[in-house]
């Protein structure tokens, strides 16, 4: 990546309003290792269904395993069309 690259990316990021989950480092143990073991996801995917499942939002992921992981937990998934 070039570094003007790599600034026009940073610049767009910051406009985002981006907001940190508190919650979910004190969810990890009693809630989303579970998951992860009952669906055999990584603690990194399972605590996107965690919250997912958490804020009643859609799970949005390209991911096709996680995707498939998301309706066992009675989750929605956001697609993305002409992918």
């Amino acid at each position: 990546m070039e570094p003007t690259q790599s600034t026009e990316f940073l610049d767009l990021l910051s406009a985002l309003t981006i907001q940190t989950d508190l919650l979910t480092a004190q969810r990890a143990f009693p809630h989303t290792l579970p998951i992860g073991r009952q669906l055999g996801l990584s603690a990194y995917d399972s605590a996107y269904l965690e919250l997912a499942q958490r804020t009643s939002l859609r799970l949005a992921t390209l991911d096709s395993r996680l995707a498939a992981a998301a309706p066992q937990m009675g989750l929605g998934v956001l697609t993305c069309q002409g992918n």
